[in-house]
Parts: structure tokens; sequence; C-alpha cells
């Protein structure tokens, strides 16, 4: 199998888009989000799953899906967040 630079960003970027609105659902307040370390999904009640999908109706796909490197995207992603300013991801790749 060969993989290229462009198969990496490609990756990258699915995986921290996951991890954002995975972070995102399990920081917002009001709905007892927790990330399960057993089972590597997010768990909550039906209830607020419901409430948190009519706030955010592109989380729906989050109530079913599994996370297995959340904590150790955790460590890569942190808590950035592109604002438009400094180095895009394909100059880092590059450096």
């Amino acid at each position: 199998m060969s993989i290229g630079n462009d198969n990496v960003r490609s990756r990258l970027k699915t995986m921290k888009k996951d991890y954002l609105a995975a972070k995102a659902a399990v920081e917002a307040s009001g709905f007892g989000f927790s990330y399960n370390l057993q089972t590597k999904c997010i768990d909550a009640d039906h209830v607020a799953w419901e409430e948190y999908c009519k706030a955010h109706p592109t989380a729906r796909p989050l109530r079913k899906k599994m996370f297995p490197h959340f904590e150790e995207a955790c460590i890569v992603f942190g808590s950035d967040v592109a604002t438009g300013k400094g180095q895009s991801l394909d100059t880092m790749m590059r450096k």
C-alpha cells in the first residue's frame, strides 16, 4: 500500500473534524454528556441527545459513533481551532 502526503492530510482533517464535534458535545453544558472510556462513545440519555440534536442538527451522527482515539486527539489537537490567522495545515505539514 502506498500512502502519500495527501492521504495523511485528508485523514488528519477528518479526524480533527470528528474530534471537534465530539469535544463540543462533551463540553456542552446542561446536557450531561461524558466520554465513556470503555465503549469509546459519548454517553448521555435519550432526552439529552434529542435536545442537543435540536440545537445542533449536524451532531445527530455522533450519537452512535465510536471515537476510539478521542484521548489521543485531545493531546494532538487540544483546543486548537482555525481562526484564519497563522499557518495552514498544508504549510505546517511541508515543514
